[in-house]
């Protein structure tokens, strides 16, 4: 194994590594690189973290609503920015749905309003990384 150090800025490759590792199929070469908190990850060629492919974490999707507790007619925004990813892959979508419409890709925040109509309705966000791995919250809200 060969691994040549060099102080590079954070984001940067910072060594390569042949034969990375026996877990990955053996006779692999890896990248590390500096993360911007100063971590270091190890990133496989074809984009992966180590570990056997498919083994990434899933991002967190987490909202709030403001107003809480929305009544009839409100308006109301989602702040999904409280988000956070499941591995060294960051957030590239967030997609919304309630029981009435659909957002796909809208962004970590969105505003509309409530129904006139008392009832539940459930909101679901799901947070996409750069890896494609998704994960998802619901929250089902009462309005009178």
């Amino acid at each position: 194994m060969s691994i040549d150090l060099v102080p590079y800025p954070p984001g940067q490759e910072i060594a390569t590594i042949d034969n990375a590792d026996l877990a990955h199929g053996g006779n692999v070469e890896g990248v590390v690189v500096k993360a911007p908190g100063g971590e270091m990850s190890r990133i496989w060629p074809d984009g992966t973290l180590p570990g056997m492919p498919g083994d990434e974490q899933p991002p967190v999707a987490s909202f709030t609503c403001t107003p809480p507790v929305p009544g009839r007619n409100m308006t109301v925004t989602f702040d999904g920015s409280g988000s956070y990813p499941g591995s060294a892959f960051p957030i590239v979508r967030y997609d919304w749905v309630t029981d009435a419409t659909s957002r796909p890709d809208a962004g970590p925040v969105v505003t509309g309003k409530t129904p006139n109509k008392a009832g539940s309705y459930t909101v679901t966000l799901t947070v996409t990384d750069s890896g494609e791995v998704s994960g998802s919250s619901s929250v089902t809200y009462a309005i009178t």
